[in-house]
């Protein structure tokens, strides 16, 4: 049992850092990071910061958005309840022009990081 929960786990490792990328540039605001168990958003111009679970895999799926210039944790939101069609969301009030840097990890039991994806550059 010890041996397959491993198997999985570096799996999921692997499939986060290799699809990991971000689909928009920093300069326009928004950044994204989606993999095959969900994927990441944060939309500087609304300042929004969603997540969304898109398996039924026993893994949730968490959005940490950071300040880039000294790292402090600005927001996170985490999804665990697989592929039902409702992204989980938190407005934030960021001030213009702050620099900041999202990543999307895999998730146990709502809280515990399994793996992350790299952080992706954006700005609010």
């Amino acid at each position: 049992m010890k041996l397959r929960t491993y198997s999985i786990v570096a799996a999921l490792a692997a499939a986060v850092l290799a699809i990991g990328a971000p689909s928009a540039s920093a300069a326009d605001g928004f950044v994204s990071i989606t993999t095959a168990g969900g994927y990441a958003q944060f939309d500087g111009f609304g300042e929004v910061l969603f997540v969304s679970d898109e398996r039924k895999d026993g893994y949730g799926v968490s959005a940490e958005l950071r300040r880039a210039d000294d790292h402090r944790m600005i927001a996170s939101v985490v999804d665990g309840d697989g592929d039902n069609n409702n992204p989980n969301e938190k407005n934030l009030a960021i001030d213009e022009n702050t620099k900041v840097q999202l990543r999307m990890c895999y998730v146990e039991d709502l809280w515990k990081v399994v793996s992350c994806s790299r952080w992706q550059n954006s700005n609010a």
